[in-house]
């Protein structure tokens, strides 16, 4: 696991809506939700920020993605790029010190999940296939990686960023139209989490904020708990996603959800019908490719011995 320590800490989102629904859909929440379950193909996948402290940037992309899935029906299955929204999304906080970088979306250094959602609902996003992940710093792009101009492929649909006027509102939205953002505080504990229910003990040093896509709930020999996606690879927690204990505000979880409305009518015919592999570049969890690690390999057992003999 890589992680890289900001000064960040999660505040209560701005310039968004409050979504709050009637008492009668509430009585409708079941017992246990899984988004995995419910829309088997719209889950985007376990991403790795590596040494880049881009969760902001990897939850947005991921529940922006995830949710124009669930609104096209599971046919619009589009990896989006979090390297655009690091690069690009350099927007702050209005009203505030624009020169602290604190009041701002910050690359690798930590952002805000509000202004990001608004920045794409304003600016847009492009794909995985368009912009790859590098886990780092680079100036705003006037084009894809293939030279394709930005402009023509950019995902755009003039949504707008919510927060919840409840845990059963966020139940509610979660299974209506998809997973939400929770932002939350980073302690050791979490960091070394492999697995189970996790809930904080003692008293122990608040280390930065963080945030990850709440994908459903549950309960676990009677405790209740979130279950939401990690930045973090496939390799930490369970395969990439974690439990956090429910209705007790685990590391600040409950306290500041925050989602994005989708309008799937103003996204290009071109982006429907892929697959989430085809639009993301194995390079994501930056890892040497199979054939690459196989030569290196092969290289020092047999190519090193024979040099050595002479």
């Amino acid at each position: 696991m890589w992680t890289v320590e900001t000064q960040y800490f999660p505040i209560s989102p701005t310039g968004c809506g409050v979504i709050s629904y009637s008492d009668q859909d509430k009585s409708s929440i079941p017992e246990t939700f899984d988004a995995r379950d419910n829309w088997s193909d719209c889950t985007s996948p376990i991403r790795t920020q590596a040494g880049c402290g881009s969760c902001w940037a990897q939850v947005s992309s991921g529940v922006y993605a995830d949710r124009l899935c669930v609104a096209s029906n599971e046919t619009i299955k589009q990896t989006l790029s979090p390297q655009y929204l690091i690069d690009c999304s350099d927007n702050c906080r209005a009203g505030t010190d624009t020169s602290n970088p604190l009041n701002c979306n910050n690359g690798c250094y930590g952002g805000y999940i509000d202004l990001t959602l608004q920045f794409i609902n304003s600016h847009g996003i492009v794909n995985e296939q368009c912009y790859q992940y590098e886990a780092s710093e680079n100036t705003c792009p006037s084009q894809c990686g293939d030279g394709t101009p930005i402009d023509s492929v950019t995902l755009l649909n003039g949504g707008s960023c919510n927060t919840y006027a409840s845990l059963s509102d966020v139940q509610l939205d979660i299974m209506k139209n998809g997973p939400v953002i929770a932002t939350f505080t980073l302690y050791q504990q979490f960091k070394d989490y492999d697995g189970g229910v996790f809930s904080l003990s003692g008293s122990p040093e608040a280390l930065e904020g963080h945030a990850a896509r709440v994908i459903g709930w549950g309960v676990d020999n009677g405790v209740p708990y979130w279950t939401a996606a990690n930045s973090w690879g496939s390799g930490w927690g369970e395969h990439g996603f974690f439990r956090i204990r429910r209705n007790t505000n685990e590391l600040g979880f409950e306290k500041n959800f925050i989602s994005t409305t989708v309008d799937v009518s103003s996204i290009d015919s071109k982006y429907y019908g892929s697959s989430w592999n085809e639009n993301l570049n194995s390079s994501n969890n930056l890892l040497p490719p199979t054939g690459i690690l196989f030569m290196i390999i092969l290289f020092y057992l047999i190519i090193v011995p024979i040099i050595a003999s002479f």
